[in-house]
């Protein structure tokens, strides 16, 4: 009937059935991350033949409050395609102070935050009310291609345009130890700019992983300090990153 997982610190759904193929850096924050992992969650994947779903609930009731956020996303996969859409709701973490008999509502960032220790109902330091995403994806011997787009929505208390995120990602595997790969994000609305990110990865053993990145985060974003901007100021700026990853 399919499966249901219950755990303090789970994947999130809308990640792995939408956003999924476009991260693959080890070092540095892809544009466009949506919640790899979330804490305190239920939830439940099913489907028959192309077709999967799941529903998921995370960060529930933390702190006695309302403060359940919810996923609900599918795929459809037929021969090398994929598919996937999601959407997932978040609560207000909204708590109204009487300031002078007129209530004003205050919003607050989720406990729940992702591997970055950013909340996840936030971007760019916007707080979100939602998140819509559609994604597809090709898979073949050697080669991927993974585009995805993504629409966040501020809470009501931001006079501010929703936030898209258009992705790209694409890899290669050269040989079976050594894997190309590139992902461009522009972002516009609210906070606006472009990122592009390249690895080459070598796998001499199943256990032992060496990475080498680069990155660039264009004027727009390092001025608007986008999430995932390699720096702050006033220029595009450009940085690299070199790492080894060892499974015991």
């Amino acid at each position: 009937m399919g499966d249901l997982s219950v755990g303090t610190r789970v994947n999130g759904l809308f990640v792995g059935m939408v956003d999924g193929g476009t991260y693959m850096t080890n070092w540095y924050y892809t544009p466009g991350m949506s919640a790899l992992q979330v804490s305190n969650a239920i939830t439940y994947t099913g489907g028959s033949g192309p077709v999967s779903f799941g529903v998921q609930a995370f960060d529930i009731a933390k702190g006695g409050d309302n403060t359940t956020n919810y996923t609900v996303a599918g795929t459809y996969a037929t021969g090398g395609l994929k598919f996937g859409l999601g959407y997932t709701s978040y609560s207000d973490y909204a708590q109204d102070i009487n300031a002078a008999n007129n209530p004003i509502t205050q919003y607050a960032f989720s406990t729940d935050t992702n591997q970055f220790g950013e909340s996840t109902n936030s971007y760019d330091g916007v707080t979100l009310k939602s998140v819509t995403g559609i994604s597809a994806a090709y898979t073949a011997d050697k080669y991927s291609v993974t585009a995805a787009y993504d629409v966040r929505k501020p809470t009501d208390n931001y006079n501010a345009d929703d936030i898209k995120t258009a992705m790209l990602t694409g890899t290669y595997s050269v040989s079976p130890k050594t894997t190309l790969a590139a992902n461009y994000s522009n972002t516009s609305g609210a906070t606006k700019g472009s990122i592009i990110t390249a690895m080459v990865s070598y796998a001499p053993s199943d256990a032992l992983l060496y990475t080498f990145e680069i990155q660039n985060s264009d004027e727009k974003a390092v001025t608007n300090g986008l999430t995932g901007a390699t720096a702050v100021g006033t220029k595009s700026v450009t940085g690299f990153a070199a790492g080894v990853i060892y499974n015991f």
